[in-house]
């Protein structure tokens, strides 16, 4: 909660490719906001390998008009979520994990 540091990830989505029909212009605006959480994993991995703490929330998801109004963002800008970073107060203990043969479906 004492994190120094907040990074807003947005989706642009005057980047997207237009398409005529409905179905696929929303599959168009998936795409981008899987991209835009890979790239928050990514920059969370970067952080953890450098020694640093970060967690991403989601909370701009539920209040983006809030959030781009305090911030001033484009409105092509979706807000998706926030990473914080910063050195962690301790270690946490690992969590139990499931198996992959629980959480998995090969075919």
């Amino acid at each position: 909660m004492d994190a120094p540091v907040a990074i807003l990830i947005c989706l642009d989505t005057s980047l997207g490719d237009p398409y005529s029909d409905q179905r696929r212009q929303y599959a168009e605006f998936l795409m981008g906001v899987q991209s835009v959480a890979m790239a928050g994993s990514t920059m969370l991995l970067a952080a953890h390998a450098s020694g640093l703490g970060g967690v991403w929330m989601c909370a701009p998801l539920f209040a983006p008009g809030s959030v781009k109004s305090v911030l001033d963002l484009p409105q092509e800008w979706e807000p998706q979520g926030v990473i914080l970073l910063g050195y962690p107060a301790y270690e946490p203990q690992p969590r139990q994990r499931r198996l992959v043969d629980e959480v998995s479906r090969f075919v």
